[in-house]
């Protein structure tokens, strides 16, 4: 019930990560390419997302629709536990997700990382490509965390806040605990979140409208 443009005023984002699609080393697939091309032949390819809306999903929709002109299957899980276990147990051939849960799985060999969608590699997997390095370009995504207070806090609440989470964003410690799992710490002004969250909302308009997505 509530405008999250009018009736929220954003502080900073917080940090950001990309996406990841993954698929089981059983299948004996290492690229995107081989996703696409299989899909194109009229061979089965089932894609898992934490569910319908999420950005795992949108992006998955418009990378193999719209950029990829592959007719592939979506299949709807209630968030990641059991899209990582439809993965790990061949339910679906691969799973579109936020990269902090695939990435224990990708280091201990029992996922394979096809591609991220951020426009450089990630530190804490650097072997997987980019979407652009794996032939997709056009299209790039973070999952990023922010942080709001209703609209009309007082500035100087606003501006405490915001200092505060600079202060913690800049310890190493903090950095280190994100980096390893994906994430890049990222505090900015009032004004560049702001402009972050309309160019998103530009971008998911497009995304939507493009790949024909719907809430089901």
């Amino acid at each position: 019930p509530y405008d999250p443009v009018a009736d929220l005023s954003g502080i900073t984002p917080l940090g950001g990560v990309p996406l990841v699609l993954v698929i089981s080393p059983d299948r004996g697939i290492k690229t995107l390419k081989e996703v696409i091309d299989r899909a194109r032949q009229g061979k089965p390819v089932r894609y898992g997302s934490p569910g319908f809306g999420t950005t795992p999903q949108l992006s998955a929709e418009y990378l193999f629709k719209v950029l990829g002109k592959a007719d592939v299957m979506h299949v709807p899980y209630k968030g990641i536990p059991p899209l990582m276990q439809a993965v790990l147990s061949g339910e679906v051939e691969i799973a579109a997700a936020a990269l902090p849960p695939t990435v224990p799985q990708i280091k201990a060999g029992r996922m394979v990382g096809l591609a991220v969608t951020s426009a450089a590699r990630n530190s804490a997997i650097p072997d997987v490509p980019t979407i652009a390095e794996a032939g997709f370009t056009g299209f790039e995504d973070e999952s990023w965390v922010g942080l709001w207070v209703p609209a009309g806090t007082p500035a100087p609440v606003v501006a405490r806040i915001r200092e505060e989470m600079a202060k913690i964003a800049a310890m190493p410690d903090t950095r280190e605990r994100l980096r390893n799992i994906g994430f890049e710490a990222s505090v900015g002004t009032g004004d560049a979140f702001a402009a972050l969250v309309q160019k998103e909302l530009r971008k998911w308009d497009k995304v939507v409208k493009e790949t024909g997505a719907k809430v089901e």
